[in-house]
């Protein structure tokens, strides 16, 4: 029920991490990680605690979660000495729901919590039409999922939860990947507005949390370039579910969109089909095969699009 996170301990009940003046310069600088081999002294800390930072002249850093097994053993969660209660994830939480509700238009679908951006290190939380998708990605975060289901049921008055807490990232902190749901019914499609645009979600199974939404303000970058370059066609490398190629599609005649997935593809023609596009066309394939015979054949496009990574990888 999480009771021992419960009010403002003296700095004296947390456990100390002492660490040296290379990373006491960098917290103080801002930084919010102190790396392993940055650690003077451990003590008894386990896996996940928030623990009291200190400098090498014992001097308060602030508290953080400790991880056992990542290169990233400490991330900083305030400067005061406190273990992180309900009433900080409420905090925290609302502060970032404030920031967003000023922020986004012409969506329904957004990044609600961006780890260290709303300064809560290793917690990712996306909204979907009030549909959360989360992602505990440290020892801390995973630790105290109960108090952030809590406080993101207060702050956000959401629909559901689920932890997507399938990220490779969460190896390092020897955490299980694992996808459940943490509150409420999750549909097995849900349909949100992007940018102004209608998408279909899938949140249990679809890529990251359910469509790759920290992308939607390139997706609003990249149509307003289309828009002032006026590019005769486009191609969409890993395309996934059609994000980037349906907001080029006003701006070009024609937009090819490649992926190798094809129960991506499917969902991508049909975000295409829901939107009324005529001009984007779909292919499976392997992007680097492709592009190679693009190559060789001298094929040209105005606007090209590639992620460093492959979708699904």
């Amino acid at each position: 029920d999480g009771s021992s996170h419960r009010g403002p301990p003296a700095p004296g009940c947390m456990t100390t991490v002492r660490v040296n003046r290379r990373a006491a310069q960098r917290v103080a600088a801002g930084h919010p990680w102190v790396y392993s081999s940055d650690i003077a002294e451990r003590g008894s800390a386990q896996a996940g605690e928030a623990v009291l930072v200190l400098d090498p002249q014992g001097r308060t850093l602030g508290a953080a979660h400790y991880s056992s097994t990542s290169q990233i053993a400490l991330r900083l969660l305030d400067p005061k000495p406190h273990l992180p209660d309900l009433a900080f994830y409420r905090q925290r939480i609302g502060a970032a729901v404030g920031l967003r509700r000023r922020l986004v238009r012409h969506s329904n679908a957004f990044r609600l919590i961006h780890a260290e951006a709303d300064l809560l290190p290793g917690l990712i939380v996306d909204s979907y039409d009030g549909h959360l998708s989360a992602q505990f990605l440290s020892q801390g975060m995973d630790r105290d999922t109960p108090l952030i289901v809590e406080a993101l049921k207060e702050e956000t008055q959401c629909r559901s939860i689920t932890a997507r807490n399938d990220a490779a990232t969460r190896k390092l902190e020897n955490l299980p990947l694992e996808k459940k749901v943490l509150f409420g019914d999750v549909p097995a499609q849900t349909t949100i507005t992007l940018n102004g645009l209608t998408l279909l979600a899938d949140i249990l199974h679809g890529q990251k949390t359910g469509v790759f939404l920290d992308q939607r303000e390139n997706y609003a970058a990249a149509a307003r370039l289309a828009e002032a370059f006026q590019p005769r066609r486009a191609l969409d490398c890993f395309t996934s579910s059609g994000g980037f190629a349906l907001h080029l599609a006003p701006y070009c005649e024609s937009v090819e969109a490649v992926d190798a997935s094809a129960a991506t593809l499917a969902v991508a023609a049909k975000n295409r089909d829901a939107n009324a596009i005529a001009n984007v066309t779909f292919r499976e394939s392997d992007v680097f095969e492709l592009l190679a015979r693009y190559a060789n054949s001298r094929r040209r496009y105005e606007l090209v699009r590639s992620e460093e990574r492959r979708v699904g990888k």
